[in-house]
């Protein structure tokens, strides 16, 4: 009996080891992709994308974020309407009379977490938001030359939010769900370096690579 126990004590040590390391690899490649590059994180209802989020800022919590929704730590409201170069647009850029704009110095090195982005810039208005806010996609595209910045968004499917950002995003991630325990939350993620592999719900290879010979 006190075998078993002890088989059962390594067990569970090896185990919550596995866990931690596992959790500390997806936290870092989790900041890497908000660091480096615009994200989206998709995913159904309750599956933990303000949660990735809120993780995010929360490893970042040294740093100010704004965003639409208040997700604690070093939180600034903006209005989403303002991540703009107005009155530049694409004809102004075409037709190179691109008009000088004051930079406002706030913005500089501050990431945008747009919450809900199917709801605040949603797909089925494409026609009505390109005509609205030309400049919007502009800033998006530009956001790390004229700023040093990002900008995230999530929504409850990809295909929900407004193209003209969406097909420009370098990173996506889809919250597959989440476990409580005690006091702890755990989200499943996935990570997506591509567009269509994301919309596609691609799943990772089961076989270790060097068993695939697809893995290539």
């Amino acid at each position: 009996m006190k075998i078993l126990i002890i088989i059962l004590c390594i067990a569970s040590v090896i185990f919550l080891l596995y866990i931690f390391f596992i959790c500390k690899i997806t936290n870092k490649r989790l900041l890497d992709y908000f660091k480096e590059s615009s994200c989206i994180v998709y995913g159904a209802k309750g599956k933990g994308k303000d949660l990735i989020f809120q993780k995010v800022i929360y490893m970042k919590r040294n740093k100010p974020y704004y965003s639409n929704v208040n997700y604690g730590y070093q939180y600034y409201k903006e209005p989403i309407v303002n991540l703009s170069v107005y009155p530049n647009t694409f004809k102004k850029f075409i037709n190179d009379k691109i008009e000088l704009i004051v930079k406002n110095d706030k913005y500089e090195g501050i990431d945008y977490y747009i919450s809900d982005a199917g709801v605040y810039l949603p797909a089925q208005y494409n026609g009505e938001l390109n005509k609205r806010y030309q400049s919007l996609p502009i800033y998006y595209a530009l956001s790390r030359h004229l700023y040093n910045s990002n900008i995230h968004m999530n929504t409850q499917f990809l295909g929900r939010a407004w193209n003209m950002l969406r097909e420009q995003a370098d990173k996506f991630i889809k919250a597959c769900g989440k476990i409580k325990l005690g006091n702890w939350i755990f989200v499943k993620v996935m990570f997506y370096d591509r567009y269509e592999s994301a919309m596609a719900n691609i799943l990772p290879m089961k076989k270790p690579p060097l068993f695939n010979k697809y893995y290539k």
